[in-house]
């Protein structure tokens, strides 16, 4: 038969070949034409709200600690005053154990008018007392003389404790009674019955023989520059000579 011949195998091979070769391109070209469908939607990573660093969360911060309660043992406190020639003068809250100077440095100093001469910064303060600081004393004439003109001193408007003149070492200062009138500032008669210059306010200093407001004046303005040593430093104060120092000398003593 023909196609069992060689030559007839030969063209059926061929025809095979190109049958399967055409089939091929025909598929091929038909996937060209057809478009792809898209690719299923891929669901969003969420990520957790929060700060992130370096690509990893970090931790949630850690809770707020309860603010410290106030210390029990805290130190007691004390209101005092401070008046006259400072820059801030006011009522201020210190510590138990403050001292005159601190109440002072509070108010920010005194004044190129204040007079610390008779002021005791070592000293301590009393609760609810006033400190006041006095002014110094005023140039003037009178008639063709300069004198001094003195204001209220440092004690007569503050407690003895407060002053050079009126502290006592014999008890503590925190004990002295902080009141303020001129009898316990200034120096009552000792047991001699004699006024200390160093102590004696303007009102006993006018009972003195002698001794008018003018002269009591000179005799706190000289002190408050250096104490008297002893009672014939009242040689030193104007106006008063050997006859008014001898009839002084019964009834005055120093320091």
């Amino acid at each position: 038969m023909l196609w069992k011949s060689p030559l007839a195998r030969r063209i059926i091979a061929a025809l095979a070949l190109a049958a399967a070769t055409g089939a091929v391109c025909f598929w091929g070209l038909r996937e060209r034409q057809e478009p792809k469908p898209p690719p299923p939607p891929t669901k969003p990573r969420t990520i957790p709200d929060g700060p992130v660093c370096d690509g990893y969360m970090q931790a949630d911060p850690p809770p707020e600690l309860p603010a410290p309660a106030p210390e029990s043992d805290a130190p007691p406190t004390l209101l005092v005053e401070i008046a006259g020639c400072v820059q801030r003068p006011g009522i201020y809250r210190l510590r138990d154990d403050s001292r005159v100077q601190h109440l002072i440095d509070r108010a920010g100093g005194i004044t190129e008018t204040g007079d610390l001469s008779d002021i005791n910064p070592a000293a301590r303060l009393i609760g609810g007392s006033m400190l006041t600081i006095p002014a110094l004393p005023v140039k003037g004439m009178d008639g063709d003389t300069l004198v001094l003109r003195r204001t209220p001193g440092a004690a007569e408007l503050n407690p003895p404790a407060y002053t050079r003149s009126g502290w006592q070492p014999s008890g503590p200062a925190h004990e002295t009674s902080p009141a303020n009138t001129p009898q316990q500032q200034g120096a009552s008669p000792g047991t001699d019955g004699k006024v200390n210059l160093n102590r004696a306010s303007t009102q006993e200093l006018e009972q003195l023989p002698g001794i008018g407001p003018m002269i009591a004046e000179r005799i706190i303005t000289y002190r408050t520059q250096q104490p008297f040593v002893s009672v014939e430093d009242l040689m030193n104060v104007p106006g008063i000579g050997v006859k008014r120092l001898e009839a002084l000398q019964e009834h005055v003593t120093a320091p």
